[in-house]
């Protein structure tokens, strides 16, 4: 049985002291087999037409692993209509969404086999992409208590603490930590449907992992321990 690899690259950014450049994700490997290029001119159809032109590339690794990039994918029609519309049984309304979707259900558009039926077979599927990475960082100021007015019915407790005889109140914000990589890992298979003509595709998230950490990971500290403080991303 092959598999499906579905990547999704990041843009451009500046490095946080590095040279300007792209994240890659998934890395680089050592494997030599070329992509092929392919656009895709999807359509679906709800009230309205939307056209998608997405631009992927795809191969099977050395891995035997068949690899799909979806480099771009442009609404050239109807695209106000794309942000509004939305089909229940995908809850999807974004183009890239729906990219990914069509390449689930037909994998047999870019040569290889269809999802099999669920009574034979199921399909293993890996989707690669970007995540965003954030992290709540904090200020803190000394108190004094006695100068503390608060609204009748204010029930504590207080947001003061104390810290080095001291009290302090934090004031937080959210900061970016750049982008992950990350990998889902999935079991596709069909079944008909015995009321009419198709198929119901039936997905399973088996895992998911990052596989490359947040650009700033390690940055930040917290002021109080000299503790690393993790960012959190989107995997």
């Amino acid at each position: 049985m092959k598999y499906l690899l579905i990547m999704v690259f990041g843009v451009f950014f500046l490095l946080p002291n590095k040279t300007m450049g792209q994240f890659n994700c998934p890395p680089q490997d050592t494997c030599l087999t070329p992509w092929i290029d392919k656009m895709l001119d999807h359509r679906l159809t709800d009230k309205n037409t939307v056209r998608i032109e997405a631009h992927i590339r795809y191969r099977e690794n050395c891995d035997g692993v068949l690899e799909f990039v979806i480099d771009s994918t442009i609404a050239k029609k109807n695209a106000v209509y794309l942000e509004d519309f939305q089909f229940e049984e995908y809850e999807v309304n974004t183009a890239r969404d729906l990219i990914w979707l069509h390449i689930l259900e037909y994998p047999n558009d870019f040569g290889f086999s269809s999802v099999p039926l669920c009574s034979n077979d199921t399909l293993k599927m890996a989707h690669v992409y970007t995540a965003s990475c954030g992290v709540w960082l904090k200020c803190s100021y000394k108190v004094d208590p006695a100068s503390q007015m608060c609204d009748i019915g204010y029930i504590p407790p207080y947001p003061l603490y104390s810290h080095g005889g001291f009290n302090w109140v934090n004031h937080w914000k959210w900061h970016s930590c750049g982008k992950a990589c990350c990998r889902k890992e999935y079991r596709i298979c069909r079944t008909t449907i015995p009321s009419r003509p198709g198929y119901i595709y039936k997905v399973i998230e088996v895992k998911k992992e990052k596989i490359l950490d947040c650009e700033k990971e390690g940055q930040f500290f917290d002021w109080r321990t000299q503790q690393t403080i993790p960012c959190n991303d989107d995997c």
